[in-house]
């Protein structure tokens, strides 16, 4: 009797997941719907991209209904509102034929300046958002980028973040890190999402092998984080951790500064089983 109870409880669990991701994709579907529907209306109107840009965020952010649908969307990447908004609008205007790429204000310019200038290879990581905001804020002082990723649209990616350079890109697999190595010795800046998702396709976990391979072979380490800003524009913070030889301390430390906005809503933590 116990058995079969156990075995109906997760068949009836599973289907509830199934259930829910199938809500979700639904609710996605609506949400973009809604955006494309008041663009095609803005964009009949207007042709300047900026204030269609404008137009339509200012939208987003007031619409009620939207703030109501949002926390019922699929949300891997566990965006906040402004930043899954922002994700939506411009796959939309880009789908649109409108060329309109999102807009970069880094905060401590000095410490960018310091690792794009400089003549050895650098960590920059960061977590996932939809967009290889890093990867083109480098790119365009002219640095070779060096990415790793397992994700078959990532091409698709780097177009709709406005790189306009080639990217590196190093499949991500188990020997991924000895790959790393060339293009260490090339100078290349590494430019990298940390986060890997769990059972349910969230980005939760946080692997520590580039944190590891950094204190291990003594490579510059930095950390990014990314905040959208009321005007739809993107502010980029950076970070300098304080160099130590316990990966653990700097993943808790990333983890602290990736928090650090008060607008974050995401819940990570580290996964040692995770080695890139």
């Amino acid at each position: 009797m116990k058995l079969w109870l156990l075995r109906n409880i997760k068949r009836v669990l599973r289907k509830l997941k199934r259930e829910s991701h199938l809500f979700r994709k639904i609710f996605n579907f609506i949400l973009s719907l809604v955006i494309a529907v008041y663009l095609h209306h803005v964009k009949r109107n207007v042709g300047d991209r900026d204030y269609i840009f404008q137009k339509c965020w200012q939208f987003l952010l007031k619409d009620k209904f939207l703030a109501f649908l949002f926390p019922l969307v699929e949300n891997p990447f566990q965006l906040n509102y402004r930043e899954m908004m922002l994700l939506q609008l411009v796959k939309k205007m880009q789908q649109a034929g409108i060329p309109y790429l999102p807009k970069i204000i880094p905060v401590e310019s000095e410490l960018l300046h310091k690792f794009v200038h400089s003549a050895e290879s650098t960590l920059v990581l960061s977590v996932h958002n939809g967009l290889a905001l890093t990867t083109r804020v480098v790119s365009d002082f002219g640095r070779s980028v060096t990415t790793i990723s397992s994700d078959p649209h990532i091409v698709s990616t780097f177009i709709r973040s406005g790189i306009q350079y080639p990217i590196n890109v190093i499949k991500n697999d188990r020997y991924c890190l000895a790959f790393l190595r060339k293009a260490i010795s090339n100078a290349d800046v590494i430019c990298c999402d940390v986060d890997f998702y769990d059972s349910d396709g969230r980005y939760v976990y946080v692997s520590p092998a580039l944190f590891e391979y950094s204190a291990r072979f003594n490579i510059p380490l930095y950390f990014a984080r990314y905040d959208v800003m009321e005007d739809g524009c993107i502010s980029l913070s950076l970070k300098e951790p304080i160099h130590s030889d316990k990966a653990d301390s700097n993943v808790e430390g990333f983890i602290r500064f990736v928090n650090s906005s008060p607008d974050s809503t995401r819940k990570l933590s580290i996964n040692n089983f995770i080695r890139y």
